[in-house]
């Protein structure tokens, strides 16, 4: 396949350009690289890329955005295919998700067809599939992981020591965190982080959590089925339901709640030992088949599903 390849960026041109010549060297694979001063826009936080601008046919163009219906101009969003933000996750697939594009182009006289034959198909899960023997271990960030403090929002500080500090975040580590990462990734765990939380404010944290490289993917709230009350469907990641667990303070916010370790939420008090407890899933996990039978185990162990039988039996 022949193709005519624009690069169009609403950055500035001197730090876009030096980008471009790390990905692009020797010029080869982008043919013209046009900057923020071809996007159309009065000021820089309102720009938009107008493809009408570049002289090319709307049925044979395609625009590559993660948010096209903000950053492109009208009637060129139809023309856009849209991608998740790129938060540094080594293991991101995006960019390879789009190959299903470029295998069925050829057949379309109007590109904007493909599109919505992509677009009709059934939703691509949230994770690259995963070896079928493998079992996944979610875990939630705030309150479960971490105890997060906003600078400047009002609050009174709390009394505790911070491990870090990013930005305007004051983070407070969960004890037992490290251990159960370590332990998680011994028994042959794949560790997600699914949070209700944005990318820009849990990627830095998740960096700091984990040094050694022990989560292997990254679920933000874009992920979830609801981003008004963020509900989180495991059955959109590409998970056998009976080969995942999830651990969340919030587990009412899980529509698979038969899969969700319950655990308090973390408040920042060192003698805190909800994940030292919650180890022993471990231990009697390879006793069932289907791991939200071992969920259930432990629930009942750690006290939770007893207190939840009660309050069914007094309703």
């Amino acid at each position: 396949m022949h193709a005519f390849k624009l690069l169009f960026s609403p950055g500035g041109r001197e730090i876009a350009s030096s980008i471009l010549r790390h990905i692009d060297p020797i010029g080869e694979i982008i043919a013209h690289r046009l900057f923020q001063d071809n996007c159309l826009g009065t000021t820089k936080e309102k720009l938009l890329t107008d493809l009408a601008l570049t002289g090319r046919m709307p049925d044979r163009s395609v625009v590559i955005d993660h948010n096209p219906d903000v950053n492109v101009k009208k009637p060129w969003c139809n023309n856009a295919v849209k991608v998740s933000p790129f938060t540094g996750d080594v293991n991101d697939v995006e960019l390879w998700s789009l190959l299903s594009f470029f295998e069925i182009q050829g057949k379309f006289i109007d590109l904007r067809n493909v599109l919505h034959v992509c677009s009709c198909a059934p939703p691509k899960p949230h994770l690259p599939l995963s070896h079928t023997t493998r079992k996944t271990l979610f875990l939630d960030l705030d309150e479960t992981l971490v105890k997060t403090h906003v600078s400047g929002s009002g609050k009174p500080s709390p009394s505790y020591q911070y491990d870090f500090v990013i930005k305007e975040y004051h983070v407070k580590k969960r004890p037992g965190i490290d251990k159960l990462l370590q332990v998680a990734t011994d028994y042959g765990y794949e560790i997600v982080i699914f949070t209700a939380g944005r990318s820009d404010y849990a990627s830095p944290i998740i960096k700091r959590l984990d040094p050694k490289g022990l989560i292997t993917h990254w679920l933000y709230r874009d992920s979830c089925s609801d981003s008004v009350h963020c509900i989180k469907d495991l059955a959109a990641t590409g998970r056998s339901l009976d080969k995942c667990v999830i651990v969340d303070d919030k587990w009412s916010r899980v529509l698979q709640t038969e899969n969700v370790i319950r655990i308090r939420e973390f408040t920042g008090d060192m003698k805190d030992s909800e994940l030292t407890r919650l180890l022993c899933f471990f231990k009697i996990e390879r006793e069932y088949k289907d791991l939200r039978d071992a969920v259930r185990h432990v629930n009942y162990q750690l006290g939770y599903l007893k207190k939840r039988m009660s309050i069914w039996c007094w309703l």
